[in-house]
């Protein structure tokens, strides 16, 4: 009688080739649902505008720290011109060079007769005078070597006390209106820079408020500073060649007719009601 062995763990599966139906279905990758996909864009929304808020306050910040730094720098160049000729840079004057033609010396770029236009003398000492003399805060148009037109760079200069100015269309370094020589510098704490700022965008003469007596009312809230930069503030800079903040406009006591138009507070106004924030002199 044959002995027919039969083998103790039955009959052999191979595996992977025996799964039940439930097991297949588990298997199929299932899609996403219209609820489920609304959430998750949902969720993506709420988390962008918890992180935008963020992003925008640490690039304000960055700004910041840029435009301080640009303000130190071209404060220490104007100290330093200051140092070796015995007083400051000149904000403006009329050069008269060959056959009538004249060049129109600012703080910040020479422009030829010809409208083609080179550093000015705080610019030539500096490093980076391209990039110094820009304010993160300025979205108009930035310095270009290759540009036939000085550009603004959102940067002004106290034309009031220090830097000084010859009244337009006078020629010659004698017709300046000199600022206080620097040996009557009583008050460091006075204002050298500053961002610029008017209703008609970004200035490069910084003018106190009562300045309106040389220039007019208007030209001098063309001269005021851009509280629009983080937080509502301004950046300025000191004789000592430190940097300050403010965040308190002043009008100035332009807050009527077209002056007030032109300074257009409180996005725009000066540092102090009076000119004690620009005056370095005796008080």
């Amino acid at each position: 009688m044959a002995n027919h062995r039969t083998s103790r763990l039955g009959p052999r599966r191979r595996s992977g080739l025996l799964r039940s139906p439930d097991c297949v279905g588990r298997l199929v990758k299932r899609g996403w649902t219209l609820v489920e996909l609304l959430v998750a864009i949902a969720v993506v929304a709420i988390l962008t505008g918890l992180l935008l808020p963020a992003i925008q306050r640490a690039r304000g910040t960055a700004q910041a720290t840029v435009c301080k730094s640009n303000l130190r720098t071209i404060t220490m160049a104007a100290l330093d011109y200051t140092q070796a000729f015995d007083h400051a840079p000149a904000a403006v004057w009329r050069k008269e060079v060959g056959d009538g033609d004249v060049i129109t010396m600012q703080w910040d770029w020479a422009v030829q007769p010809d409208g083609t236009w080179s550093l000015g003398v705080i610019g030539q000492r500096l490093d980076r005078p391209f990039a110094d003399l820009a304010c993160p805060l300025w979205t108009g148009p930035i310095p270009d070597e290759d540009s036939d037109q000085p550009p603004f760079t959102g940067y002004n200069y106290n034309t009031s006390f220090v830097g000084g100015e010859a009244p337009f269309p006078a020629v010659g370094f004698q017709a300046i209106r000199v600022g206080v020589a620097p040996s009557g510098w009583q008050h460091t704490g006075a204002v050298m820079f500053g961002i610029g700022g008017w209703s008609g965008g970004t200035n490069r003469y910084m003018r106190a408020p009562g300045n309106h007596e040389f220039v007019g009312a208007a030209t001098c809230c063309a001269g005021a500073q851009s509280f629009q930069h983080v937080g509502d503030r301004t950046h300025f800079s000191r004789l000592d060649g430190s940097v300050g903040v403010s965040a308190d406009p002043s009008d100035g006591g332009h807050n009527q007719g077209y002056a007030a138009e032109v300074l257009d507070h409180p996005n725009n106004g000066f540092l102090s009601d009076d000119d004690r924030a620009y005056d370095p002199g005796p008080r």
